[in-house]
């Protein structure tokens, strides 16, 4: 008998392999080949591209959202969560957010797959909608909030590729105490 053919083996694969080659480019004869399994085998477990890849993808989101999606009425705490939480997502997989972001309005597997990450987005934002109720942040668009939280940390971690002498990662607690100078509620 086969030995049995563990998933998360099969989804780092993946997320290997997107890493590597971005999306376009990440087949599933590569992901099959770097988990050491037949592509047959690979389809018996992940209907098509997007099965496969949108479980890899939702591994990550999950990850992140353990974290990012707490509540504790600290809001330095939780926003300083959130930020080291993302942070480690770009540092591990930079590439497949940039490419995702990149490739999702063109591309049929990777619209199928855009409510995954969404939906970890949006559990940031219901944070900080909360942090709003309490008075806290300024009130309006929550998920404007989390893109204005989120999005410099993406072109910090781009433009930290491109040049190497500028790295990717600000202190948290400077950069959080930055985004609240122009967040917090009056």
């Amino acid at each position: 008998m086969p030995a049995p053919i563990d998933e998360n083996t099969i989804l780092e694969a993946a997320l290997s392999v997107w890493r590597e080659h971005g999306f376009r480019n990440a087949t599933t004869r590569k992901v099959a080949e770097r988990a050491g399994i037949g592509e047959v085998t690979l389809f018996r477990r992940f209907s098509d591209k997007s099965a496969l890849f949108g479980a890899a993808l939702a591994t990550q989101a999950d990850a992140f959202s353990a974290v990012a999606k707490e509540y504790t009425g600290d809001l330095v705490a939780d926003l300083s969560n959130i930020v080291d939480a993302y942070a480690q997502l770009l540092e591990t997989n930079g590439a497949i957010v940039l490419d995702f972001l990149i490739e999702a309005r063109r591309n049929e597997h990777l619209k199928a797959i855009a409510p995954i990450p969404m939906a970890a987005i949006m559990q940031v934002a219901a944070v900080v909608q909360r942090y709003q109720s309490d008075g806290k942040l300024r009130t309006t668009d929550p998920f404007g909030l989390v893109l204005s939280l989120l999005g410099p940390l993406i072109v910090r971690h781009a433009v930290a590729q491109a040049q190497p002498m500028i790295s990717a990662r600000q202190p948290t607690e400077d950069y959080v105490e930055m985004w609240l100078a122009g967040h917090q509620a009056s």
